[in-house]
């Protein structure tokens, strides 16, 4: 009964104390839900960090409370609050290869003051980085021109990537003094000079392969791109080739194909017309021009100050049936210093029918002195002069002329010769014949739809009897049609005189 007495009272008590005091709940603060959950994440845009308290938190108690580090560094961010759910945002961004911790301390504490239960804490790795780092983007564009002569350099990169190893890598070609400036996120590079870029000048930027990522992870290969400083940055090319009369076109043989290109029709006495695209320096042309085989040339150029027509004035004539190959090589510069990138190449045949030279196609002579009848002679043959011993004799002398030219007798007179060995034989030359003949007449007669013509030389002949010995007819190269052609080389008949 006492004890049936004593729990009444003691029910009394605490009806009446719940009656009129608050109920204070004392159960333990603690960690419901986090984020990331899993220990292994791929996917670095997609991560949000956050934990869910099973009761109403301290605001400001929960974010004192908790950390996130990466590999061991803690990390400063911000917070943001939804419900009973506390999210943490880093500033800078999360990197592949790393280990995350997060942790909330007991200090943490709901609204009644009760602490964490115990100190919460969770681990989570990104997985190793391998994609590489690229150049998204550059300004100035590749290849552009630039009046601003000190307008930054910007690389914008598809990931972070890591100072250090950019300014290892970056080079600029002619080298000008700068500095450097990053975004927040270190996606974005910017390089100032603080000297001024040299007008009409070709820069080449260039990044090594070298640049890394915070993983490692380099370029694929080493980036480059060009700007121009000034106005023009146009090479200069050539626009023709062709004889000084702008008769005959040069055609240029094109590197890109496997033909040999040739034109033909060339005439020995030519000179050579090159017309460019705009003006160009003058020294860089003549260094940059090449004949072979050699041809003696004066160049002149149409305006000196503005050069873009020059003229290759002959100093000498081509070699009849030489080709010849003309080259601009690649570095030609215009009068802004633009060089061009590749070498012009023209060939052509010397072989213009107005300009052949004079060519001897047969030798004959008048084998008896009565006789109507001519013999061919050939080189080292026999020929006996004995019956002439005494009488004038003749050679008929053919020659292939250039188109509508004619020989000259003077230029014949002053290049013939006759000459003996052993004295078998005496020569006075007496005269000359060309077109109009004694009897008998050539024969054969010269070609028809040829240029052939027949000159005649007349002698005095005395025959030494039984004398072996060679004659010589000759003609020097200095043998001239009324068009200036000449023959190419000496010409020699050796013919073995009998008795």
């Amino acid at each position: 009964m006492i004890r049936s007495g004593l729990s009444f009272c003691l029910t009394g008590l605490l009806l009446l104390a719940l009656g009129s005091c608050t109920l204070f709940f004392m159960n333990p603060l603690k960690i419901t839900a986090w984020t990331p959950a899993a220990e292994l994440v791929t996917d670095l845009e997609t991560i949000e960090v956050s934990v869910t308290f099973s009761a109403k938190p301290d605001p400001v108690k929960a974010e004192l409370a908790f950390n996130l580090a990466a590999d061991g560094a803690v990390l400063d961010g911000t917070y943001s609050w939804e419900n009973l759910r506390l999210s943490f945002h880093p500033y800078k961004p999360y990197r592949r290869g790393a280990v995350y911790t997060l942790t909330v301390e007991q200090s943490a504490e709901d609204t009644y003051g009760n602490s964490l239960a115990e100190v919460f804490s969770h681990t989570f790795r990104t997985d190793q980085d391998a994609a590489r780092p690229t150049v998204v983007s550059f300004t100035p564009a590749h290849h552009s021109v630039i009046t601003g002569l000190f307008t930054p350099l910007v690389f914008t990169f598809s990931e972070p990537v890591l100072p250090a190893t950019l300014y290892n890598s970056f080079s600029l070609a002619p080298a000008v003094s700068g500095y450097y400036t990053w975004s927040a996120d270190y996606t974005v590079c910017t390089f100032t000079p603080l000297a001024a870029y040299t007008w009409q000048t070709d820069y080449l930027v260039t990044l090594a392969a070298s640049v890394t990522d915070a993983a490692g992870n380099s370029l694929a290969e080493p980036f480059t791109t060009r700007f121009f400083t000034g106005t023009d940055n146009t090479p200069p090319a050539i626009l023709t080739v062709q004889n000084t009369d702008q008769t005959l076109l040069l055609a240029a043989d094109s590197p890109d194909d496997t033909l040999y290109t040739v034109t033909t029709g060339w005439e020995s006495d030519y000179g050579i017309r090159i017309e460019c695209s705009e003006p160009v320096d003058s020294v860089s042309f003549a260094a940059m021009l090449e004949l072979e085989p050699d041809w003696s040339y004066t160049l002149v150029w149409d305006d000196p100050d503005l050069p873009t027509v020059a003229t290759l004035q002959p100093n000498e004539r081509f070699i009849y049936n030489t080709t010849f190959t003309l080259t601009v090589d690649a570095g030609l510069k215009d009068l802004s210093a633009n060089a061009a990138t590749a070498p012009v190449v023209y060939r052509f045949l010397v072989d213009g029918p107005l300009t052949a030279p004079p060519q001897i196609t047969r030798v004959t002579y008048r084998t008896a002195p009565a006789a109507g009848i001519s013999a061919a002679l050939t080189q080292y043959g026999a020929i006996n002069l004995t019956a002439f011993s005494g009488q004038e004799g003749f050679f008929d002398i053919y020659l292939d002329l250039a188109q509508a030219a004619a020989i000259d007798l003077f230029s014949f007179m002053d290049a013939f010769m006759l000459s003996e060995t052993n004295s078998c034989v005496t020569f006075v030359i007496s005269r000359l014949e060309q077109g109009t003949y004694t009897d008998p007449q050539p024969d054969p007669l010269p070609g028809a739809g040829i240029n052939e013509t027949v000159v005649r030389v007349y002698a005095d002949i005395t025959d030494i009897p039984a004398r072996f010995g060679l004659i010589n007819l000759q003609l020097s190269a200095s043998l001239a049609d009324d068009q200036g052609n000449t023959l190419q080389d000496d010409w020699v008949l050796v013919l073995v005189e009998t008795p």
